[in-house]
């Protein structure tokens, strides 16, 4: 009887051992389930918003760059390498747009691209307009300057406001 007993309080024991076991293995397995979609979630978010802000900062460089190769068109003789610096860099930019709508945009920030944007186009739709007369040997009045620089600034501000609400 007494073997009995033991026997029973060994099996018991070995089943208690093992149901723990089990019960660990089981929530490691979530525990572990749980932290890579964790990881996973915040990487995503992370990457999204790091990338944004690179991407800004990089636009803004190159909205500088060809700000300064329109103030050389303005104001310099005609030259075809400026006017290719300035394609250069508007294809840059326009490439920079849809980089930043290839990420995940809230409604806010899509509507300060939007707007960046189309401010950009009507700085580029200005600037046809000058480089042709320039080809044409005409000079550019201080009134189509000065168009320029507010729609360059309202751009660069745009793009800084943007960026200080993506940190």
């Amino acid at each position: 009887m007494k073997l009995r007993k033991k026997v029973k309080l060994v099996a018991g024991t070995i089943a208690l051992i093992l149901i723990a076991f089990v019960a660990l293995g089981a929530m490691g397995v979530i525990s572990f389930v749980s932290s890579s979609k964790l990881n996973t979630y915040y990487t995503n978010l992370s990457s999204d918003s790091v990338v944004t802000i690179e991407t800004y900062g990089d636009m803004n460089g190159t909205f500088n760059e060809l700000r300064n190769y329109l103030t050389k068109v303005i104001d310099r003789p005609y030259s075809d390498a400026q006017i290719n610096n300035v394609e250069n860099a508007d294809t840059r930019i326009k490439d920079t747009f849809t980089k930043i709508k290839g990420t995940q945009l809230d409604t806010r920030e899509a509507s300060a691209i939007k707007q960046i944007e189309d401010n950009y186009t009507s700085y580029m739709a200005v600037y046809t307009d000058v480089a042709s007369k320039r080809k044409a040997g005409t000079i550019i009045t201080l009134e189509q300057s000065n168009q320029f620089a507010t729609i360059g600034a309202s751009i660069t501000d745009e793009i800084k406001k943007t960026v200080a609400n993506e940190k």
